[in-house]
């Protein structure tokens, strides 16, 4: 409507408008319009896809398979297809989620702040576990999802509280696996 008011009803005549005037009537707008239909490139061109925010998988769980002794199983499964994705992408995550949906009601979305940044997929799986403990409706759960978020790279200090051996085994046993799985 705005371009038909000013007399611009097909591509030529968008395309032989002056920049000036189409910029004074649409601001920013305008220069993109122009270039596009001039085939200016305005966009910088990316050359490495951008990190994600957050990582994280989700399982519905069929009602047959929602059992006490079936959720740990699917936890582990999510928490290490989201491992490995965070290892791949080489980053640490600071937070974990976990998201639970009910048959037929709405469901809950839990998140812990960690203390020192993790990429086990064990330690991924422990908070899981702990986060799952504090649903009061577990035989009911119809899907679940387990993520994390807040990243930093690998680069990062040491807990004086942890023991740095157990916690480079993890690392080691998690990039095996890894390879194992690719």
């Amino acid at each position: 409507k705005r371009l038909n008011k000013i007399n611009i009803h097909t591509i030529q005549e968008l395309y032989d408008y002056p920049l000036q005037n189409l910029v004074s009537l649409f601001g920013k707008p305008g220069y993109s319009l122009y270039a596009n239909i001039h085939g200016i490139e305005i966009n910088p061109v990316v050359d490495e896809e951008p990190k994600p925010k957050s990582i994280s998988h989700q399982y519905a769980i069929p009602k047959k398979e929602n059992t006490p002794k079936n959720l740990p199983k699917i936890l582990m499964k999510l928490s290490e297809k989201v491992g490995r994705r965070l290892r791949k992408n080489e980053l640490l995550a600071q937070t974990i989620f976990l998201g639970t949906r009910y048959y037929k009601q709405k469901g809950a979305y839990l998140h812990k702040k960690l203390p020192y940044p993790l990429r086990s997929t064990i330690d991924i799986y422990q908070h899981a576990v702990e986060l799952i403990q504090r649903q009061i409706m577990i035989p009911k759960i119809h899907v679940l999802s387990v993520g994390v978020s807040n990243f930093t790279t690998e680069n990062y200090q040491l807990s004086l509280l942890e023991k740095s051996q157990n916690r480079l085994k993890k690392s080691k046993i998690d990039d095996v696996m890894d390879t194992i799985k690719e």
